[in-house]
């Protein structure tokens, strides 16, 4: 069994690495149905693909503009987190879908932000009426 620290990992997004990260998750979930046969009482599960969403946060308050900027634009942002041997661990592309800011008064401000995996579209934003899947 092996056991990582997560300080020896290093969290770049669009090829800048994020300062001052405490914390950092990745979860990736299976989208699926249920459904039920007529007449039985068994429920089945079919997956129907899957997703990435990671978030973060950073003591670096001068990621809150650029994560506020990138929640804006709508535009994908290449999500690299690689280890202390600069092996890439998880690589994806996603969009910033929310930012928040902690300004505690006996405490350090952070930055908690999320990120999900974002359909590439030639770097063209998904908006609202897109006919893209």
């Amino acid at each position: 069994m092996a056991i990582s620290l997560g300080r020896e990992f290093t969290l770049s997004i669009a090829g800048s690495e994020v300062t001052g990260v405490r914390d950092v998750t990745i979860n990736q979930t299976a989208n699926e149905i249920t459904f039920q046969e007529y007449g039985s009482r068994e429920v089945n599960t079919y997956t129907t693909g899957y997703s990435y969403e990671l978030s973060f946060e950073s003591m670096d308050s001068n990621w809150f503009n650029t994560a506020y900027a990138r929640l804006e634009s709508g535009f994908q942002v290449q999500v690299i987190i690689t280890d202390s041997a600069s092996t890439t661990v998880w690589s994806f592309d996603a969009v910033v879908t929310s930012v928040s800011d902690s300004q505690p008064l006996d405490g350090v401000r952070s930055v908690q932000t999320t990120l999900k995996l974002y359909f590439f579209d030639s770097g063209s934003p998904l908006r609202l009426g897109d006919t893209n899947p």
